[in-house]
């Protein structure tokens, strides 16, 4: 496993983390201390960026919907370890968290008084897909908290456009170039942030 890491970008900085090996279902192993000191040196870090906005990368999301019919959910290792840390939380200042993992486009966003960002999984991309579901929307309880759900299953790449002070737009794209979701981090309780065009 490899050390996260950040890249301090203008606007905004991007912490990297290694969570190819962090289990979807239990928790019950030694990794999750490991990732647990992760997320506590993620706070730490954030302490010294103050107000710099700041999003997450990773192989696994933190959090997904396996399967909305049977309650399946991910990441049990990952929110354990976060909710271990002395704050229980990621840093308010950060925006967004970017995962794969998952082999289909899926979208978390959550109420703004969970204080938890939106999350996209790009996990439509380069593989083959785990299903070709057409885009659906649903909402769902994740770690406890309620959010709304997006997913598709239809091959494409995300590409974001940054603004001023860390807002973006971003858009899915098919193998011909061409829009099939737009994403945006400027939301409401009732929008998901990313939306079928």
């Amino acid at each position: 496993m490899q050390n996260s890491y950040t890249i301090n970008l203008k606007p905004l900085s991007v912490w990297v983390m290694d969570s190819a090996n962090a289990c979807d279902a239990s928790a019950d192993n030694g990794l999750t201390k490991v990732y647990q000191q992760q997320y506590q040196r993620l706070n730490v870090r954030s302490e010294l960026l103050k107000a710099k906005p700041m999003w997450i990368m990773s192989h696994r999301p933190i959090w997904g919907v396996e399967d909305p019919t049977t309650k399946d959910t991910l990441n049990v290792m990952l929110q354990t370890a976060l909710k271990n840390t002395r704050q229980g939380k990621l840093p308010e200042h950060v925006t967004l968290s970017l995962a794969g993992h998952m082999h289909i486009y899926q979208s978390s966003t959550f109420a703004a008084s969970t204080a938890r960002p939106p999350q996209i999984v790009v996990g439509n991309s380069g593989v083959s897909l785990s299903d070709t579901n057409a885009f659906s929307e649903f909402d769902y309880a994740l770690d406890s908290q309620n959010a709304i759900v997006n997913e598709q299953g239809k091959f494409g790449f995300l590409s974001i456009k940054l603004g001023k002070d860390g807002a973006w737009q971003g858009e899915f794209l098919d193998e011909s170039g061409a829009a099939f979701l737009t994403c945006s981090s400027e939301t409401t309780d009732k929008q998901a942030v990313c939306r079928a065009k």
